[in-house]
């Protein structure tokens, strides 16, 4: 089963709150927009971080997405 510890060292499964999307272009900015705002609004807290990972080529755009003939979102 796969989920998380919490701080109160207590076990939440992922599979209640997981979602299946089907096939998304993520070289579109809304579905990042998407993404962030369910993200948000499924799990409260008091702060916040998104991490965006690449591999230093960020002036061509971020995150190509092979399947939508390599969209990618420009920064």
């Amino acid at each position: 089963m796969k989920g998380y510890y919490d701080e109160e060292d207590r076990f939440h499964s992922n599979e209640c709150v997981m979602e299946v999307m089907g096939e998304l272009n993520t070289g579109d900015p809304i579905n990042l927009k998407n993404f962030i705002n369910w993200g948000l609004n499924t799990f409260s807290a008091d702060n916040y971080a998104l991490i965006i990972n690449g591999h230093g080529d960020s002036w061509e755009g971020f995150g190509p997405d092979a399947t939508s003939n390599g969209d990618c979102i420009e920064l």
